[in-house]
């Protein structure tokens, strides 16, 4: 048998430790291996060394109101390592401190009474990265539903006690009837004592619609106004759009209630004067005046028209006394004709029944020199005092942060009327058939829930569209904010 097929010797020619010797392609592996790990180790170095290529280690893109120094990490994080540790079980450390956020954002902490998301000082927010998360996307602020149900799915307080509804789920399932917290149905506090006809109102034009131009020519362009404009013609929204302007009288009233007298005694005045008289209403005073500007204004009138009666037969001139001189006799009872006539006048305003003052204000009492006190309407101003009486933590809605909440009947949620201008104010306020004035035209749950009802062809109905969430009150002033430094920027 040939020497080299013999099994025998087989063995003795191969090399049965060849797996233990490295190869060329084994060298190559670790040759290579090591070069990718040096050259890993350099770039990564590299990015953490250039702050402007910090990017490349974000989970996400900055928001859009972090944008300006999103290449500076440090302006945010300073708790390093922070986000590795997160990997061990347990961990649920965060890479952003609250400081970083209070540092630009003084944002007051929610509810007194939670036990989540507070401070140990009790005066601003915690944990705010619980809630607000970045590289999420473009808007930090506008947080999902779930972030809000969260914690409102099961209120929890250090009393034990929910000052609102203690669980809600969503807008159209769930959500508590506006303003139940106040354990009654909202009305205004001037209802029975200031006198307001919604309905009369809207239907007045067309009621009108035919009357002669001549029997009350002033009005007629007035009417034609009240028609085009509808609920418009007194309800206006400030300048963002939001909330309704206060109604006043000079801008919403005067126009078809001017405050015209004719002087007093009839029969002893000139045509001139009696027309001027009705031609120049009377000024209408202010939330923080009273009927005595009123008295002051028709004193002032007699006064200066006092030469132009045809008769004094209303009132004898008094002679002087003997201590007194002529013209300071005539002076005197200049004016107290004056007086005598503008009394006289005043009736016309506040003594008649259905017209003058008495057609919106009750009268409250008598003042000890004859002028009545007048009930007046609550024009958006310090509803919440009266309102929200038994409100367990009215401190919160005494700071000037929380100043405009005595202008909303809800003062915890907001409205844009700008974004329902599409809408007929009547579609949603049941102003039509509404006699009283008690009666406060808010929608309810239900008509709200007919367009958010998180339906496919709803409007947006999420927590934030109506709802923020810190309190205020409890806000730092701008002036101790600190805005951080701009990051370098290198590159042309």
């Amino acid at each position: 048998m040939d020497p080299a097929r013999d099994p025998k010797t087989l063995t003795d020619r191969l090399e049965t430790d060849y797996y233990q010797r490295p190869g060329t392609l084994r060298r190559g592996k670790w040759f290579w291996s090591v070069v990718a790990l040096v050259v890993s180790t350099v770039l990564v170095g590299a990015l953490i060394a250039m702050p402007r290529w910090h990017s490349t280690f974000q989970a996400g893109p900055v928001s859009s109101a972090h944008a300006v120094f999103g290449a500076d990490c440090s302006q945010c994080h300073d708790n390093h390592f922070a986000t590795a540790a997160r990997l061990i079980p347990g961990i649920t450390s965060s890479s952003v401190s609250d400081e970083k956020c209070l540092n630009c954002h003084g944002a007051g902490r929610h509810d007194p009474h939670q036990t989540t998301n507070t401070s140990m000082s009790g005066h601003f927010a915690a944990k705010c990265v619980s809630c607000h998360m970045e590289h999420r996307g473009p808007h930090l602020a506008r947080l999902s539903d779930q972030t809000c149900v969260r914690c409102h799915a099961d209120i929890k307080t250090d009393d034990g006690k929910t000052r609102y509804a203690g669980q809600i789920q969503h807008f159209a399932h769930g959500h508590p009837e506006f303003g139940s917290w106040r354990g009654k149905p909202v009305t205004d506090p001037a209802g029975g004592k200031f006198f307001f006809n919604h309905e009369r109102h809207l239907n007045l034009a067309n009621d009108l619609k035919d009357l002669p131009p001549d029997r009350r020519p002033a009005l007629a362009a007035e009417f034609a106004r009240m028609r085009d404009l509808d609920c418009a013609y007194c309800h206006t929204t400030d300048a963002d759009g939001k909330r309704m302007q206060p109604i006043r009288y000079d801008a919403h009233c005067a126009a078809c209630h001017p405050l015209t007298v004719a002087p007093q005694p009839a029969g002893i005045w000139p045509d001139d004067v009696a027309a001027k008289f009705l031609a120049e209403p009377l000024k209408h005073p202010g939330p923080d005046q009273s009927p005595e500007l009123i008295r002051s204004q028709l004193l002032a009138r007699y006064l200066s028209v006092a030469d132009k009666a045809k008769s004094t037969a209303d009132r004898p001139i008094v002679q002087p006394n003997v201590l007194q001189h002529a013209d300071e006799a005539v002076a005197a009872d200049r004016e107290r004709l004056a007086l005598d006539r503008t009394r006289l006048t005043e009736g016309q305003l506040f003594d008649r029944k259905g017209v003058g003052c008495n057609m919106c204000h009750a009268k409250t009492g008598t003042t000890p020199d004859g002028l009545p006190t007048l009930a007046a309407p609550y024009q958006q101003r310090g509803r919440w005092r009266d309102e929200i009486a038994s409100w367990p933590d009215p401190e919160r809605f005494r700071s000037p942060a929380y100043a405009d909440a005595a202008n909303r009947w809800f003062p915890l949620a907001t409205f844009d009327h700008r974004a329902h201008r599409t809408y007929k104010c009547t579609d949603c306020h049941a102003a039509r058939t509404s006699s009283k004035t008690e009666e406060v035209l808010m929608p309810n749950h239900a008509k709200c829930a007919e367009c958010h009802n998180g339906g496919r062809q709803s409007a947006r109905s999420d927590c934030l569209t109506c709802h923020t969430y810190h309190d205020r009150s409890q806000e730092r002033a701008p002036a101790t904010l600190t805005r951080p430094a701009e990051p370098a920027r290198g590159g042309p």
